[in-house]
């Protein structure tokens, strides 16, 4: 369990790398991160304060990928981590469920860059890390 949640807390620094570089100004992805209009038009650019946001939010989810399985100490958590774990499963899986019309499995808006990488990389991603966090939630800690 110990190796799932490291698998779990480096995709999720990752990510946050990621988003921290955008917030930064740096444009690697970035056209193909956003949803979009069939015409091309972004649906929402989201300013520098929103990417770390996102940053920061990402970082905590590692954060508590790893404090639940004691690798890092639970501070605030006080023995929640389990249900901060479902949550987080219930939040990537209503991701990979979608708004049913630009992202998701029942987006709409299909003639985009954005919606081909949702198809293939996005919508699963949130799949895996749903069922991982879920997972890892249920998983006895005497495992690791």
């Amino acid at each position: 369990m110990t190796f799932l949640a490291c698998f779990l807390a480096l995709v999720f620094t990752s990510l946050a790398a990621l988003h921290a570089y955008w917030a930064c100004g740096g444009t690697w992805a970035a056209s193909v991160a956003l949803p979009k209009h069939p015409d091309g038009k972004v649906v929402f650019l989201p300013g520098k304060i929103a990417c770390l946001a996102v940053t920061l939010g990402l970082s905590a989810f590692a954060y508590v990928c790893l404090a639940h399985v004691q690798l890092l100490p639970p501070c605030f958590l006080m023995g929640r981590t389990k249900l901060v774990l479902l949550v987080l499963s219930g939040l990537f899986a209503l991701r990979m469920i979608g708004d049913f019309k630009f992202a998701g499995l029942f987006r709409r808006v299909h003639p985009t860059d954005f919606s081909r990488m949702d198809r293939l990389f996005y919508t699963p991603l949130c799949l895996v890390l749903s069922g991982l966090l879920a997972l890892l939630a249920l998983l006895p800690t005497s495992l690791s």
